[in-house]
């Protein structure tokens, strides 16, 4: 391999790197903000503030306030996956079923403002409303 190719490859990994580190940054900003502010009140240029970049930089990663608060529910979302879903299988179906609506319901309760959030940027899309309570 040519040192301009280990070079490039270097560089490849640095921006992938940092672009990751920024996500991160954002995500956490958005997620406390959404939590603490409800999703009306938080703005791009709030949470672009908070996460330290600049709100070109959330509409370049996310595109819109909609899809960053869908990333941000995702991952609260794979609060639900982990040790206490791999072990369903081995559980009766019943008790498997009542475990995994026992961390749904635990997982919407710690997080209702962002459930709340989500449920608003869900409203702007076609179809019916959505009631938020």
């Amino acid at each position: 391999m040519s040192s301009a190719t280990a070079s490039g490859d270097w560089r490849e990994r640095s921006v992938a790197t940092r672009r990751r580190r920024t996500d991160r940054k954002i995500v956490e900003a958005a997620r406390l903000l959404f939590e603490a502010r409800g999703y009306d009140d938080t703005t791009i240029d709030a949470i672009a503030e908070n996460a330290g970049v600049g709100p070109a930089t959330i509409y370049e990663h996310y595109g819109t306030k909609d899809a960053l608060t869908a990333v941000v529910f995702a991952e609260k979302l794979g609060d639900l996956d982990g040790p206490a879903a791999a072990d369903a299988a081995a559980l009766p179906v019943r008790e498997a079923v009542r475990r995994h609506l026992l961390r749904v319901a635990t997982v919407v309760h710690r997080h209702r403002a962002l459930v709340r959030a989500l449920l608003r940027a869900v409203d702007r899309t076609e179809g019916p409303p959505v009631d938020p309570r």
